[in-house]
């Protein structure tokens, strides 16, 4: 299994990771919003239609994050559709591009599926993430699920998680260089 994200195909990013089982526990700290936001984004996950991420990078660590990220360190709420549940192995998000250019079409929401599969007392978590417009957002994308699954295998480890941002500078750098300049397609 590649440590790294892969691009499957154009506009998509898929991330797998080997994590601690057992699948229950995992499905928790992706569902729980107390448990989730301590490695991704907290907010209550509804099993079907409207809800809201809330992310505050604040949560995921104490180290000084680039102002770049500022938006992302205070917190902002992020609205998501649900599309599919089905615990302990499967969902899936629409995750809505807002706000948008007033007047503009809104550009189609972004897929997120979750899926959870059984590996002996391991569980395998993929991400697969669709409808990325943009090469720097599939880089992006690709850096920030890597980042947010580094803290959420040490956390079912009992590890102490990487420095988030020095992560982050460092997967955007890989991805960087990875991607083809076609690869939003």
């Amino acid at each position: 299994m590649n440590e790294y994200a892969t691009t499957p195909a154009p506009g998509t990013v898929r991330l797998e990771r080997l994590l601690p089982g057992p699948i229950d526990r995992v499905w928790a700290f992706l569902t729980d919003p107390e448990k989730r936001k301590r490695w991704f984004a907290g907010g209550d996950m509804a099993t079907s239609g409207a809800f809201t991420l809330q992310f505050q990078h604040s949560n995921l660590t104490d180290e000084p994050g680039p102002e770049r990220f500022r938006t992302a360190i205070e917190g902002f709420p992020s609205p998501c559709r649900m599309v599919r549940w089905e615990p302990p192995h499967v969902l899936a998000f629409d995750w809505l591009n807002a706000p948008h250019t007033p007047g503009a079409d809104e550009p189609p929401a972004q897929l997120v599926t979750w899926e959870l599969f059984e590996r002996g007392d391991k569980v395998l978590f993929v991400i697969t993430h669709t409808r990325l417009p943009t090469r720097a957002e599939m880089i992006d994308v690709s850096g920030g699920w890597h980042a947010h699954t580094d803290i959420l295998e040490a956390l079912l480890s009992g590890a102490k998680p990487r420095p988030f941002w020095a992560n982050i500078e460092r997967l955007e750098k890989h991805y960087g260089e990875a991607y083809p300049q076609n690869a939003a397609g």
